[in-house]
Order: C-alpha cells, then sequence, then structure tokens
C-alpha cells in the first residue's frame, strides 16, 4: 500500500471509457453512495479553487480545515458536494459493473488505475 500527501485534490474519473464510472462512498466506514458519473474530486482548501470550483464544488477559505468532495457529473438528483472534518476517513471503492476500471489522479501528477472491486482511503494529514 503507497501513501501520498496530496496539496490540492484527489481525482477519480472515468479515463479513457465512454461508460459512467460506479464509485461507492464510505464516510467513516459508513457506506454515503454509490455514485454513477463521470467522477468525484476530492479537496483540501487549497484546491478547492481550481478544479473543485469549476466542477461546481464550494469555495473554501484557506485558513479552514475541512475535506471537499465534489462530483463530477452526478448521475442524481440528490449527491451534491459535501464539506467534512479533515478527520474523516473516505473510502471509495471501485464497484463492480463489469463496464471498466475508474482513474485515480493525485494533484493532477500521478495516475494510476483504479480496477473493479479495489478501493482508495483518503483522509486529513497533521
Amino acid at each position: 500500500m503507497d501513501n501520498f500527501h496530496i496539496l490540492n485534490e484527489v481525482v477519480i474519473d472515468r479515463g479513457p471509457s465512454p461508460y459512467s464510472v460506479q464509485l461507492d462512498i464510505y464516510i467513516d466506514d459508513v457506506k454515503l453512495t454509490s455514485m454513477i458519473g463521470d467522477g468525484i474530486i476530492i479537496s483540501t482548501p487549497t484546491g478547492s479553487t481550481a478544479y473543485s470550483m469549476s466542477a461546481g464544488g464550494s469555495l473554501v477559505q484557506p485558513n479552514m480545515d475541512c475535506i471537499s468532495l465534489t462530483p463530477l457529473a452526478p448521475h442524481s438528483l440528490s449527491f451534491r458536494p459535501l464539506i467534512l472534518p479533515p478527520q474523516t476517513v473516505i473510502k471509495l471503492s471501485k464497484s463492480v459493473d463489469h463496464r471498466s476500471a475508474a482513474w485515480v489522479s493525485l494533484d493532477g501528477a500521478t495516475r494510476f488505475k483504479l480496477e473493479q472491486g479495489e478501493a482508495i482511503t483518503i483522509q486529513g494529514s497533521s
């Protein structure tokens, strides 16, 4: 398992696939939703003014201590951007939908594939 420190955002998207990505989202080990759409952005306050803002996410004052979740073109009327405390543990699992993988981008630099059934965990860092 690799650990990364992110300054701006983690983006999970559908990559080159023409299909929507399906992700199971857990907040502190409680399932929040199964999201279907183009992906999701998890950003720090610093990252809230870039891709997240362009996707309709909240602008967060840089001195706030929080994590922002912004869905990308969600296929749902009920899943909207969220602001969470920094100690929240966010787990995003690629649902087994027999369509395609999801792609993870860390600060727009490191990029890797998340296969069906695999998960990534995100939380604030001191």
